[in-house]
């Protein structure tokens, strides 16, 4: 390319990517250059390097938005609720495309597509607030977590603390209430036993009573 075209490609840089460049100084520089056209002072090379220079700046921070920014630009473009009624009015009220409606409104056409299809399928045109919701569900569910758990190693030291005052009871009772509860459970065993043997002398005298009255039948008496 010869000097006069970087020469313009340089212009046409400068007046797109006014963001990254001071506009001031480039056009005092420019304003300094075009005085000095005719004067022999005024050297095309230097020009020349200045825009390679520019030219360098602008597709080193391209490339660093490009990297910011990802693959395929900004995944996630805050668009405002306005964003998104404008553009259910354009498709829906003037038959516009939803591509043409978000290039107007300034949204990506994906984004642009998701918002049409979440309006047709619910009839929402705004942003719904979940991620709030959410977290406080999920902290409520954390904090009910930690009081359950709380409560259950408050029962099962409970539980422990009962089984140890029983056994300290058990062990420290003394031997003489041992001793009457067995005397007693002695005696209640022996007025059964008594009882088994009377049972079985009533059982004994009904069985004799039955072999004699069958050995001796009663004889049937005649007048």
């Amino acid at each position: 390319m010869d000097p006069k075209g970087q020469i313009q490609q340089c212009q046409i840089l400068n007046s797109h990517h006014s963001s990254y460049v001071d506009d001031q100084e480039i056009c005092s520089r420019q304003g300094s250059h075009s005085n000095n056209d005719s004067d022999s002072s005024f050297s095309l090379a230097e020009q020349e390097q200045e825009c390679k220079k520019l030219l360098i700046q602008s597709s080193n921070e391209q490339e660093m938005t490009k990297r910011r920014r990802g693959k395929h630009g900004l995944k996630y473009a805050k668009i405002t609720n306005d964003q998104r009624e404008g553009l259910i009015k354009q498709v829906t009220s003037t038959g516009c495309t939803i591509k043409s409606a978000a290039q107007l409104l300034g949204i990506n056409f994906s984004t642009a597509k998701a918002i049409m299809q979440i309006f047709k399928k619910e009839g929402r045109s705004c942003k719904k607030v979940i991620r709030k919701n959410k977290k406080r569900q999920s902290q409520m569910f954390k904090r009910h977590q930690v009081v359950t758990k709380d409560q259950s190693l408050e029962e099962e030291n409970e539980q422990k603390n009962q089984i140890d005052k029983i056994a300290q009871q058990m062990i420290q009772q003394p031997i003489s209430v041992l001793e009457d509860k067995n005397k007693q459970q002695l005696l209640i065993i022996q007025q059964l036993t008594n009882q088994n043997l009377i049972y079985q002398g009533q059982v004994s005298n009904i069985f004799q009573e039955n072999v004699v009255l069958t050995q001796n039948p009663l004889v049937p008496f005649f007048v």
